[in-house]
């Protein structure tokens, strides 16, 4: 029985081990899974700054070329204006007089409209020249932050999938110097189907998987420690601390 022990404790010392790597494994897995996420997002946040900047860029140039319009059609009625002007000294009747003044009193109205319009205008587009240069300046800070973040993250992606190749590595090592495939067939269909841990410790009288209590004689067979006990719900297998802190010379004595 003392020959069982030490071999089950052998056996759980192995599979424990096996166990830590492949929760490393997991944890190295979930992180990379979670950084293209991130990195997506992160360029999202930047594409989203990108879009509102130049929305204020258009915005800006919207400004200006309505201005230019203004310009050029106040330009024309003013050279509209002074050809009635001239037109007016060489009128002959009083009704097509009456009728050129109508004309240039409605040139002039036109003008002065044009000319608060434009005046208007321009202490909009010079505000909005001032918010756009802030919000170039600060976009210049976002731009390089995040971009800075998406170079950490994808260093990081490299460095865990390096990671990751030396575990899967180690962990061909680790089954390689299993010796009872059995086991090993055990733990791995356990590990597929339950995912990790595989192995639980005992809490008590319950599996420390699933929590369910478990029946005398089981916690007797994992006690006794002459084979490997399976939880009867969740089918993880259950151990206790005592068989492995047992000295491996103990039996002789």
């Amino acid at each position: 029985m003392d020959g069982k022990d030490k071999n089950i404790r052998e056996i759980l010392r192995q599979l424990l081990a096996l166990q830590e790597t492949d929760l490393t494994i997991e944890r190295i897995q979930e992180r990379l899974a979670q950084i293209p996420e991130e990195i997506s997002r992160l360029e999202n946040s930047l594409n989203e700054k990108k879009r509102l900047l130049n929305e204020r860029q258009q915005n800006l140039k919207k400004l200006q070329l309505d201005n230019k319009n203004r310009e050029i059609e106040l330009g024309q009625k003013e050279e509209n204006l002074r050809k009635r002007n001239i037109e007016l000294n060489q009128i002959k009747t009083n009704e097509q007089y009456r009728a050129m003044l109508q004309e240039i009193s409605s040139l002039k109205e036109d003008c002065s409209r044009l000319e608060e319009a434009i005046l208007v205008t321009m202490e909009e587009i010079e505000k909005e020249q001032q918010r756009l240069k802030l919000e170039e300046n600060e976009f210049k800070k976002d731009e390089v932050e995040i971009n800075q973040q998406i170079a950490t993250k994808r260093e990081e992606e490299k460095n865990l999938q390096q990671q990751l190749q030396e575990k899967e590595n180690f962990r061909g090592q680790q089954e390689k110097g299993i010796v009872n495939q059995d086991v090993l067939e055990r733990y791995n269909y356990i590990r597929e189907n339950r995912g990790v841990p595989v192995l639980v410790k005992l809490m008590g009288e319950s599996c420390g998987g699933c929590r369910m209590t478990l029946p005398p004689q089981k916690i007797n067979d994992i006690y006794r420690a002459e084979d490997l006990v399976e939880c009867f719900n969740c089918s993880r297998i259950v151990y206790t601390e005592e068989i492995l802190l047992k000295d491996d010379g103990s039996s002789q004595s």
